[in-house]
């Protein structure tokens, strides 16, 4: 799907994305929204990061792919922050969901999965699941989406020289039920498993961009979580009949 040039207006600044045309948008189907946020690197982060991805990515989903300020053509008279990203990417969830009346789940990558964290704490009903890449989770990541059950997976490079694997402890902490599809087993010493495990070759030098140097484990990845959350979805909606009673109305 080709891809179109948009900017929305929020109330922090000019967000730059870009997503398929308004046809497909509006096609009735049951193909969710993935809002794709880049990571913090102002160099190589932003839009056309996820191009090689693309023709992939779009078998599973309508991407929107977003430039957060600072970089590519977004712009805001603020100072860049965390706050700022995190509003603008809500405001665009927002817009978007009343818009097309789609399901929306948001992939992050390192920076960007943090945003993706914080925004969906704020608008957990509106999110239904998080598709993380090495994200740049801390100790106050902890405190985010504790009661929350829709689908999280982490996709991480087990030797990741940015953000170390281990990191995915606090993201457990904070989401128990929080899956991780890893390049490679990650060390003994963490206190916790891979989900899947993805063979790593020796040759390959370690990656704080899993996604595009293991592209293709990256796509299985993000066609496992989309089989999740449309699970979810059409468990939610399964009608729940008590027994000696009718469901008919």
């Amino acid at each position: 799907m080709e891809l179109q040039e948009n900017f929305f207006d929020t109330s922090v600044g000019r967000i730059h994305y870009k997503t398929v045309d308004e046809e497909h948008l509006l096609k009735p189907n049951d193909l969710s929204i993935g809002i794709f946020i880049h990571g913090a690197n102002k160099t190589h982060q932003n839009i056309e990061f996820w191009e090689p991805l693309h023709e992939e990515i779009s078998k599973f989903c309508i991407p929107v792919y977003v430039d957060l300020f600072g970089h590519g053509l977004s712009e805001t008279d603020r100072e860049t922050s965390l706050d700022t990203d995190v509003l603008s990417i809500i405001e665009i969830i927002v817009e978007l969901k009343i818009k097309y009346n789609k399901r929306i789940f948001i992939s992050g990558r390192s920076y960007g999965g943090l945003v993706a964290l914080t925004a969906t704490n704020q608008i957990p009903e509106k999110v239904e699941g998080l598709i993380l890449i090495a994200p740049a989770c801390n100790s106050s990541t902890i405190n985010l989406l504790n009661a929350w059950k829709r689908p999280v997976i982490a996709f991480w490079d087990s030797i990741d020289p940015t953000v170390n694997i281990s990191n995915f402890s606090f993201l457990k902490s904070a989401i128990p039920h929080a899956k991780l599809f890893s390049i490679g087993s990650p060390p003994d010493h963490n206190m916790f498993k891979a989900e899947k495990v993805f063979p790593r070759p020796e040759s390959v030098e370690p990656t704080h961009v899993p996604e595009i140097v293991f592209s293709k484990f990256f796509i299985e990845t993000l066609e496992f979580f989309i089989q999740q959350i449309n699970y979810d979805h059409n468990n939610s909606n399964v009608e729940k009949v008590i027994p000696g009673q009718s469901s008919s109305k």
